[in-house]
Formats: C-alpha cells, structure tokens, sequence
C-alpha cells in the first residue's frame, strides 16, 4: 500500500483525517476494516493513525512550526468537544478514485488520551511566546 497523503483538518466544528493511498482490493479492505488506535510522540510532537492489520502504516503529521500547532490545538480541541472525528479515505485507482468515510465516535477514555494530547501542545504553544 502506498501512502500518497494524510491531512488533518477542521471543517466548522468537525475534525476530519483525510488519507490518501494507492493499493489494491485487498489492501484497501483491510484498511476500511482496521481497529485504529490513536499514536502521539510527545518527543517530536507526531500524530498518526495506527492500524491493526499493519502497525507500520501510519499516517500522521509532525506538528513543526507554528502554523501546524494551531490546526492540531483546533483539531483536537474540536474532538474533545464533539467526542468524534471523521476519516475520509481516498483510494487512487487507474479508474480514478474510490471514497470511503467513517465517523469515529469516542468514550470517556479515548476522549482523555486526547485531551492529554491537547494539553501538551497547549503547553508547547504557552513556551514559544
């Protein structure tokens, strides 16, 4: 499977993932029919989508400027409020492209990881002032 792209973004109060890739039928099954899990590096500050079906596929972003640290403190900031996100998949094919979309709904404890995610870059963002 080929990783063309991942982008984390907000659209009014929803978060949403959108992960572009390049496989075929059997890998793109696996993919929709995955468990995630949420990664976060508190070293160097990365955020990724970790699957099951292949723990080394994980599409993410590494918050290095502070543009980037403003979009993930409103991602994040957005989930904990909605309890939710979203991931748009996008699969490139010679055809075109196929989409898929899943909304991911959270409990209390999934909403705590990321709310221990947003006080981090909470306190990156109150040290560079």
């Amino acid at each position: 499977m080929d990783l063309f792209g991942a982008i984390f973004s907000t659209l009014d109060k929803e978060s949403l993932v959108t992960v572009v890739v390049k496989c075929n039928n059997e890998e793109w099954n696996n993919l929709l029919k995955s468990p995630i899990r949420i990664y976060y590096n508190s070293f160097i500050k990365a955020i990724a989508l970790m699957y099951e079906f292949d723990k080394t596929f994980m599409p993410g972003v590494v918050v290095d400027g502070q543009d980037a640290l403003n979009s993930m403190i409103r991602w994040l900031k957005n989930i904990v409020s909605m309890k939710r996100y979203f991931i748009q998949y996008i699969r490139l094919t010679s055809d075109g492209a196929l989409n898929a979309m899943a909304q991911i709904g959270l409990n209390e404890e999934d909403v705590k990881i990321f709310e221990n995610i947003l006080t981090d870059l909470e306190n990156l963002k109150g040290s560079k002032k």
